[in-house]
């Protein structure tokens, strides 16, 4: 009878064959998974025996993951910040950079009182579920204009009550929402479309619309800017993520959009440029 030792030696080893990255941090991940162990855990459980039904489930995912098929895909869930998140094919997958952009947010916005966020572009709802969680009296308003999406944004939203505060709804601009915001938070599509063949086959089991920022990766951020006085209050601010060679380009377009307000960038972990935040002055 197998154990978890010898199905993780299995796993990784054809992950290695197939020249999968980190097939060892990959193979840790399917086991734990398939297993119901937590990562950490399966070295003390080595010895443990498993079925042949356990470890054909390992098998078939190790074989998706050689297809290129992202873990958040193949698990159909993706952990955010201790939010565990549903995950379909066709929503895009959150990032740690994501959640570096929504400590920003709470570093520079207010956390308590009532106020208004819309988060746009949601995907699967992981910054509004987030912000909910961190701003109690906030509400939020969560657009994307992937039905997928909504679908699967609503789904998590549900699972962790938060549908009376996060209202999801599908929408292309946030100008014909009809109402104005004191924050708006954005993680758009920003790289440029001649890039995205040139990506991880990985990546690019993603949705190109969660992924195509147009021709200078800006065809988003460009819109959203050029909303702000039409949709943010007096006072209010817009956090944004973007690319870590953009800046220069967020520069360009934010003068274009002539928005009175001040702009700023913040680096990421690793000490690159990767957001921005406009303060408006109405």
């Amino acid at each position: 009878m197998r154990n978890v030792n010898s199905l993780l030696k299995d796993v990784e080893n054809r992950l290695k064959a197939n020249e999968i990255s980190e097939p060892a941090l990959n193979a840790e991940w399917i086991v734990s998974k398939v297993c119901g162990l937590e990562r950490l855990q399966l070295r003390l459980s080595g010895c443990e025996g498993i079925s042949e039904e356990t470890a054909k489930k390992a098998m078939d995912m190790a074989l998706m993951r050689i297809k290129h098929v992202p873990l958040s895909y193949i698990f159909g869930e993706h952990n955010f910040r201790g939010f565990s998140l549903e995950i379909n094919r066709g929503v895009f997958v959150p990032r740690p950079e994501t959640e570096e952009l929504i400590d920003i947010f709470l570093k520079c916005a207010r956390k308590n009182g009532k106020m208004r966020i819309l988060d746009f572009g949601t995907g699967s709802g992981a910054i509004a579920i987030l912000l909910a969680a961190e701003i109690k009296e906030a509400e939020i308003i969560a657009v994307d204009k992937s039905v997928l999406s909504i679908r699967c944004a609503e789904r998590n939203v549900k699972k962790h009550g938060f549908s009376e505060r996060v209202k999801v709804q599908r929408g292309e601009s946030p100008e014909e929402l009809g109402i104005r915001f004191d924050f708006i938070i954005s993680n758009p599509p920003y790289i440029p479309s001649p890039d995205i063949e040139g990506l991880d086959a990985e990546v690019r089991m993603e949705p190109r619309v969660a992924l195509d920022g147009g021709k200078d990766g800006l065809k988003v951020v460009r819109k959203l800017l050029r909303s702000l006085p039409f949709v943010l209050r007096k006072g209010g601010m817009f956090f944004c993520e973007i690319g870590e060679n953009q800046v220069e380009g967020v520069k360009r377009v934010f003068l274009e959009s002539e928005v009175p307000g001040r702009i700023e960038f913040y680096r990421d972990c690793n000490m690159k440029w990767r957001f921005f935040s406009v303060k408006f002055y109405g």
